[in-house]
């Protein structure tokens, strides 16, 4: 048989790779699990790895009857010897030609045995699912290198199309993957754009753009060709005039965009968008931070679902930015399909106006409120709101003490406060204010800029009694919209020294908790309830780090007692509410239905007391006499190592201890996980009661996502 020549030996390789771990494949079949297969075949692999390195180090072939070594040998050291009159630079050329095709059949021999592994059998649907996943979470990125001293690139997942050849063919054939533009994408040089809109085909596209000076990396995303195409447009902390020159890119209709997100940096300029703004689209979601529309705008339509309108500056705002109650009464009545409501300092104004009734589109599910300038007009809001059975409220109110006494006006303590509204010129002379910034200005002339600048605060109620208002608008959201259904009062509260969440249905074990409030309002926690028809007022005394509020501000201790308590099935309270509350227990002795309490490490001793007190002439329990579940939690906010101090075990085991003598006997303690590693749990309580220990702060972290 006579030797291949070159142009044969182009595949050769490639065959006897193919060839071999084919008929190894097959004879492996059926012998021992895939993990031994792949084995074996990792061994023929370095075995072929070998072979290869040695002709590449120009080292002699051992004799050996091993399969690759004698190929090797055989093609390397007689079919490529040098030819007669061949020089040596052209016989390197050829060796190394015939090196490029043995590393080819080198990949498809790690190819094959890939194929024994479980992610290789995946189908290429499910891998687009984890793709999917995956740029969630692996998101491209600008980051600064101090070597080099400039920021670089991080392409984040769209690494997945650099690490194999089979991840490229599936990542390029999955549209979706490439039609979620961020802001560190969408600011990439203009040779990123067009890739991204030819890889996603003909699917919408989301884009979002962030910071000043966005409007040339806009522009090159919405073009004639992909303006149909664009579901969602989300611009953020741009200048006014950059969402003007964006406007000009635009069409009245845009069929596929559902989605606008507008947040504009605060300057002189006009707040309000323009009137003509997609008047031929119907949106479903609309977001609107520090800029307007008229409130008669076409936007507010049947279509929308959800709405946020947010406008926080306590400055120079025009007055038609806040609605009248009739005004916000007739958007919520033209959104009939409106799911969800946000609202951040955007409420009616005027006091010289009779409040009227303003109701929430029968299907909302979730309303949100928040008061950083506008507090008394939120509650006044609040106060007329008319909510339905199954939508879940929350509003966050935030206070002011005295150390800001400087402000235009203040939210203090219930009780106490009130807004500043007489005029005295040693207000102004701080040296750090807007009034005293031209030092020749007469008294009058500061009066008059001070009266300029009061055009919305003017029309403000003024001489309200915090604590009145506050209450008024949580009795109004604790009956409002509920009266018609059997289920008109709460199951379970949880309360916290600065807010008070109300739960129509008692809450499941997994979702247990001592901490009144969502995600996002005022602290940061992990646990989020499914939107049930709760409502959560909260006044916190600081908007960027969760504070103790002041005495005075401890909304539990003013509002709790406003309220019909008996429907309750159960009662949490956190470690600081616990600490307030201290000598106020005897508002538990109506709470005659509990029968699941909560509380936080650290902060229940007097509780935990008082519950073991017994009527000293009707020889009964006095306070929650059905309790039969205590639950225990760890503060969040708490650094320490979690663990149950000594004094209020013995406490509890008193308390056990006096229940079971009066047959009022606990059934079961739910700890926290965290606290599972102190002996004492077993060496004292088990054998009392029945303890049990969950990881709360992991299953709501799991119910969360």
């Amino acid at each position: 048989m006579p030797p291949l020549n070159d142009s044969q030996y182009c595949d050769f390789w490639t065959s006897m790779v193919d060839l071999h771990f084919q008929v190894e494949l097959g004879r492996m079949g059926g012998q021992g699990s895939r993990e031994l297969q792949a084995t074996k075949l990792d061994e023929k692999l370095l075995r072929l790895e070998n072979a290869i390195n040695l002709v590449k180090e120009r080292r002699a072939m051992p004799p050996s009857s091993e399969f690759w070594a004698s190929i090797v040998g055989v093609r390397f050291g007689v079919d490529l010897a040098s030819k007669p009159g061949e020089s040596s630079e052209a016989h390197a050329r050829r060796l190394t030609e015939e090196l490029v095709r043995l590393d080819n059949a080198m990949a498809l021999a790690k190819r094959r045995r890939n194929m024994l592994s479980t992610a290789s059998r995946l189908p290429s649907d499910v891998w687009s699912y984890i793709f999917l996943a995956l740029r969630d979470v692996w998101h491209p990125s600008w980051e600064y290198k101090p070597g080099k001293k400039t920021y670089m690139f991080n392409p984040g997942f769209m690494n997945l199309s650099y690490i194999c050849s089979g991840w490229r063919a599936i990542a390029l054939s999955t549209p979706s993957l490439w039609t979620y533009i961020t802001d560190d994408i969408a600011h990439f040089p203009e040779a990123l754009a067009p890739i991204f809109i030819q890889r996603s085909g003909s699917l919408p596209l989301d884009l979002h753009f962030m910071g000043f000076d966005s409007l040339p990396d806009v522009i090159m995303w919405i073009q004639p060709s992909t303006l149909h195409r664009i579901s969602s447009i989300s611009l953020e902390e741009a200048q006014k005039c950059d969402f003007d020159e964006l406007f000009r890119h635009m069409v009245p209709k845009m069929d596929c965009l559902k989605q606008l997100n507008i947040s504009i940096e605060l300057d002189d300029s006009n707040p309000f968008l323009p009137t003509e703004l997609l008047r031929e689209t119907r949106l479903t979601r609309l977001s609107l931070d520090t800029c307007a529309l008229p409130w008669n705008h076409h936007l507010f339509n049947t279509r929308l679902t959800h709405l946020s309108l947010k406008f926080h500056s306590p400055y120079d705002i025009p007055p038609a930015v806040f609605p009248s109650f009739a005004q916000l009464a007739d958007v919520l009545a033209c959104t009939t399909s409106l799911q969800s409501l946000e609202l951040g300092d955007v409420f009616p104004i005027g006091s010289n106006v009779t409040p009227s009734s303003v109701t929430l589109p029968a299907g909302c599910r979730l309303a949100k409120f928040e008061a950083m300038w506008r507090q008394m007009e939120c509650l006044r809001l609040l106060s007329h709101l008319i909510v339905p059975p199954e939508c879940t409220v929350e509003a966050a109110i935030w206070a002011r003490d005295d150390i800001h006494g400087n402000e235009i006006y203040s939210f203090a303590a219930p009780g106490s406060a009130r807004f500043n509204t007489d005029w005295d010129p040693e207000d102004f002379d701080s040296g750090d204010s807007d009034y005293d910034s031209e030092p020749g200005m007469t008294d009058r002339e500061r009066r008059r800029k001070w009266e300029n600048k009061q055009e919305v605060d003017n029309a403000r109620m003024r001489a309200w009694n915090t604590q009145e208002v506050v209450e008024h608008a949580v009795q109004n959201l604790y009956h409002s919209g509920r009266k018609q259904r059997e289920l008109c009062a709460p199951q379970e509260l949880i309360v916290s020294p600065d807010g008070l969440h109300f739960h129509q249905r008692e809450l499941p074990r997994s979702q247990w908790t001592t901490f009144a409030g969502y995600t996002g309002f005022p602290r940061e926690e992990p646990h989020a309830p499914e939107y049930d028809g709760s409502t959560y007022v909260g006044v916190t005394t600081h908007h960027r780090y969760y504070e103790e509020p002041e005495e005075g501000l401890t909304l539990s201790r003013h509002i709790i007692f406003a309220f019909p308590l008996q429907s309750l099935c159960a009662i949490s309270f956190s470690r600081a509410a616990a600490v307030n509350l201290y000598y106020l227990w005897d508002f538990l002795a109506p709470l005659g239905g509990v029968r699941r309490l909560g509380i936080d490490a650290g902060g229940g001793i007097e509780l935990l007391n008082a519950l073991a007190q017994v009527e000293p002439h009707a020889r009964k329990i006095k306070l929650l006499p059905l309790l039969e579940i205590i639950h225990i939690h760890v503060d969040g906010r708490d650094r320490k190592p979690s663990n149950f101090p000594e004094r209020e075990m013995k406490a509890l085991v008193s308390l056990i201890k006096e229940r079971r003598r009066y047959e009022r006997p606990l059934q079961e303690l739910v700890v926290e996980q965290s606290m599972a590693w102190q002996s004492m749990w077993n060496n004292i309580l088990k054998p009392l009661i029945p303890v049990t220990f969950c990881d709360f702060r992991r299953v709501a972290i799991n119910h969360q996502r």
